[in-house]
C-alpha cells in the first residue's frame, strides 16, 4: 500500500513480523503476484479470472531501459524499450499472446450479426527502430509480425458450412515520421503488408482474400500535450487513417488489443473498416510515485467495407496504476466503456484489472 510523508508518497510495505515500514525511494523496478479479471463480449464467459507474474523495470541496468512484462499462461504481454540501444537509433519490442479463443462477430447492413461467428487465437511480435533527426523531427521503422488461429466460434453464433478464413502468419512494416515542437506533435505512417491467401464464407457466396493477401494501410495525426499543472497533463489529438485490399478478417479495427485506431469500448473486429477519422482527448493524473492514470474520451466515424456507410462510436477509457488495499500493493486497469454507437450491439465494456502484490 501507499502511505503521503513529507518527501512525498511512499511504499508503506509489510515486513516479516506484520508491521509497516516506509521505503525511502519508490520503486523503479520490482516483481508481482497478479490476480487478474479479463473482461471482454467476445469470450465465453465475457469476465474470465486468471492468475500470473508481472516484472517491471523503468532502470534496467542503470541506463533507462524499460521493461514489462505480464503472463497469465493464457493472456501474455510483454515489452521492452532500449533507448540509444544501436548506436543512435532507439530499439523497442513488443508481444501479445492470447490463447483464449474469442469470437468476432461481424456487423452486416447496420447491425451486429448472430451469424458468421469466427473463433480467433492470436500471437504477435513487433519490433521497431527509431532515430531522432534533430530540431524534433523523429523517423522510426516498425516490423509486426501476427499468428493468426482462426477456428469455430461459439455455437450461438455458427453458421453452417461457413468455410473458416486461412490461418497463418500477417507481417506488416511500417514507416513512421513525426514532428514534436513545444507539445504539438504531426505524425504520418505508411505500411505495407502480406496475409495468407485463400477463400471464406458460404459455399453460396465465397469470398476470396483481397490481392492475394498483399495490402496497405496509411494515415496521419495532429496532436497536443500540456502540463495544466505540476503532475497533471492534458492530451488531445485527432487523426485519419485508410488503407486498400482489406476485408472483414483484416481491415482498420476499432477495438480490442492491437487496433490501428482503438476506442474503448468498443467490440473488436466487428466494424470492418477502410476508412477512419477520430478524435481523442486524455487526463493524465498522478495516483503516487512512479504511477499514473490516465482518463480518456474518444470517437470515431468509420466507414464499413459491407455497405460503404459511415457509422459513429463513441468510448471512454481508463488506463494506468491505483494505489492497493489490504494484501494488495496496487491495482493497475486498462477499463473501456462504449458511450455511443450508431450499430446496436457494438458497445460493451472491455480491457483487464490485474491485482498486484509487489515482492
Amino acid at each position: 500500500m501507499l502511505k503521503v510523508t513529507p518527501d512525498g508518497t511512499r511504499y508503506f510495505t509489510r515486513q516479516a513480523d506484520g508491521t509497516r515500514r516506509i521505503e525511502e525511494k519508490p520503486k523503479s523496478s520490482g516483481r508481482a503476484l497478479a490476480g487478474v479479471v479479463l473482461v471482454d463480449p467476445g469470450l465465453t464467459p465475457s469476465v474470465v479470472p486468471l492468475g500470473g507474474l508481472l516484472y517491471f523495470n523503468y532502470n534496467a541496468f542503470g541506463k533507462g531501459v524499460q521493461v514489462n512484462a505480464r503472463t497469465a499462461i493464457l493472456y501474455n504481454t510483454a515489452s521492452l524499450t532500449i533507448p540509444r540501444g544501436l548506436g543512435s537509433f532507439d530499439l523497442s519490442a513488443s508481444a501479445t499472446t492470447l490463447l483464449l479463443k474469442s469470437t468476432e462477430r461481424p456487423v452486416l447492413n447496420g447491425r451486429l450479426s448472430d451469424q458468421e461467428g469466427v473463433g480467433r487465437r492470436f500471437g504477435k511480435l513487433g519490433l521497431a527502430l527509431g532515430h531522432d533527426l534533430g530540431a524534433g523531427f523523429r523517423l522510426e521503422g516498425k516490423e509486426d509480425f501476427q499468428y493468426d488461429s482462426f477456428s469455430e466460434g461459439d455455437s450461438k453464433y455458427r453458421t453452417p458450412g461457413y468455410q473458416l478464413p486461412p490461418s497463418g502468419l500477417t507481417r506488416i512494416s511500417t514507416l513512421q515520421a513525426s514532428w514534436l515542437f513545444r507539445g504539438f506533435q504531426v505524425r504520418a505512417f505508411q505500411g505495407w503488408g502480406n496475409r495468407p491467401d485463400g477463400t471464406y464464407g458460404l459455399a453460396t457466396a465465397p469470398q476470396t482474400v483481397p490481392d492475394g493477401g498483399s495490402f496497405r494501410r496509411y494515415g496521419g495525426s495532429l496532436g497536443l500535450d500540456r502540463e495544466l499543472k505540476p503532475g497533471l497533463w492534458f492530451h488531445g489529438e485527432a487523426g485519419w487513417a485508410g488503407g486498400k485490399a482489406f476485408d472483414r478478417f483484416n481491415a482498420l479495427d476499432l477495438g480490442g488489443m492491437g487496433a490501428v485506431v482503438r476506442i474503448a469500448g468498443i467490440r473488436a473486429h466487428a466494424i470492418a473498416a477502410d476508412r477512419v477519422t477520430y478524435e481523442k482527448a486524455a487526463l493524465a493524473i498522478p495516483t503516487g510515485p512512479s504511477l499514473r492514470l490516465s482518463l480518456s474520451l474518444g470517437h470515431a466515424d468509420a466507414r464499413s467495407l459491407d455497405d460503404q456507410k459511415t457509422y459513429g462510436v463513441t468510448g471512454a477509457g481508463i488506463t494506468g496504476d491505483l494505489p492497493g488495499f489490504g494484501w494488495f500493493t496496487a491495482v493497475r486497469v486498462d477499463l473501456g466503456v462504449g458511450l455511443q454507437s450508431d450499430i446496436s450491439g457494438v458497445r460493451c465494456v472491455n480491457g483487464y484489472v490485474a491485482l498486484l502484490r509487489v515482492f
